[in-house]
């Protein structure tokens, strides 16, 4: 019982800094998942932008090439007169 009396300030520590070291575990497992989460909805909106990126590549080659058209159109027409 003496033991505990001389050494109580030291066990009340101990036992909140195990404590405090748990809670800053626990606080590191949350932030690793949030990150995780973050690194996978980060890959997924690159795939989508690139997605995007090659729809966008497609609508411009087609534009492209009508607009060609157009133009050998409207200089053979112009040709003719």
């Amino acid at each position: 019982m003496e033991l505990i009396k001389d050494y109580w300030a030291i066990f009340a520590g101990t036992i909140g800094f195990v404590i405090w070291l748990a809670r800053l575990e626990s606080g590191m497992i949350g932030n690793r998942k949030d990150i995780n989460r973050m690194e996978a909805q980060r890959k997924e909106d690159v795939q989508h932008a690139d997605r995007q990126r090659d729809k966008m590549d497609d609508n411009l080659k087609e534009m492209r090439t009508d607009i060609k058209q157009v133009l050998i159109i409207l200089s053979t027409k112009e040709n003719q007169h």
